[in-house]
């Protein structure tokens, strides 16, 4: 496999890979959402994604200096109110930027929401020694896979549909893996490949349909989609890992935290 030509991330600094997941997962999200229609916004440099199928606004990661935070937190959430949303939340790395971003966002209605688990692997140190059914192939989809399947975690046919835009994006950012047991759809993962400064691989949608879980399907759809993240030319790759104990098992390890909030009151007219 050809690598890329470009560069990625090569220091292994906990700042460093934290600020790396953010930016994939900004990518990630912006790419998605546009694939089916979404928007994309960035106000007073603060990116936030639309995707209407869902009905949700995200801000992603807003790093604003403090004297400017409320005022343009204000901004955002005046605009989203605009959109035919239900559901409004940001994402933030941990420490937030200004520090009070949570008290500025609380104040306008939002709750606090999960934390995000950042966990980090070096590529060259991906253990792929797992146990896995037999007659399970794990291959790249293409732009036909679109599944009749309600079982499958973090899928729906309106965001399969989306991959075709992004399986043909120039220059191509992601790629969709499916493992197959005789040749029925029992498991997926999504890669997405950042590249420059903060250039990494990021793992997303890791999902096994119940009925097949505990086999080591997911570990075998991961460990795929790394080799081909390294075969790109990546070094690390960073996911958001609320199975800490699979990821673990192929080598990754908790590098730091984010924090999330929700809102459905700040969508409404009292606040500011």
């Amino acid at each position: 496999m050809a690598s890329y030509q470009a560069t990625f991330l090569r220091r292994s600094t906990p700042g460093l890979l934290c600020g790396a997941a953010a930016e994939n997962h900004v990518y990630w999200v912006a790419d998605a959402a546009e694939s089916v229609g979404g928007r994309v916004t960035v106000t007073d440099g603060v990116t936030w994604v639309h995707t209407p199928h869902k009905k949700q606004i995200e801000i992603m990661f807003p790093r604003i200096l403090p004297d400017r935070a409320a005022q343009t937190v204000d901004r955002i959430v005046r605009l989203c109110r605009r959109r035919d949303i239900n559901r409004l939340a940001c994402w933030s790395l941990d420490p937030a930027r200004p520090r009070d971003l949570g008290a500025l966002l609380v104040a306008r209605g939002f709750e606090w929401n999960w934390k995000p688990r950042w966990m980090w692997l070096k590529l060259d140190r991906l253990n792929t020694s797992h146990r896995k059914p037999g007659g399970l192939t794990v291959e790249l989809a293409g732009d036909e896979d679109v599944w009749d399947i309600d079982d499958m975690p973090y899928y729906n046919r309106t965001e399969a549909e989306g991959w075709r835009v992004l399986n043909n994006a120039t220059p191509r950012r992601a790629w969709q893996f499916v493992g197959k047991i005789d040749g029925e759809v029992v498991g997926q993962t999504k890669l997405n490949v950042t590249t420059g400064r903060l250039g990494i691989a990021g793992i997303y949608n890791v999902g096994v349909r119940k009925a097949f879980r505990q086999q080591g399907i997911a570990k075998a759809i991961i460990g795929k989609a790394l080799d081909h993240a390294a075969g790109l030319g990546c070094i690390h790759a960073m996911l958001n890992g609320t199975g800490e104990a699979v990821y673990r098992q192929l080598g990754f390890e908790v590098i730091g935290y984010g924090q999330t909030w929700v809102s459905k009151e700040a969508l409404r007219s009292r606040y500011p």
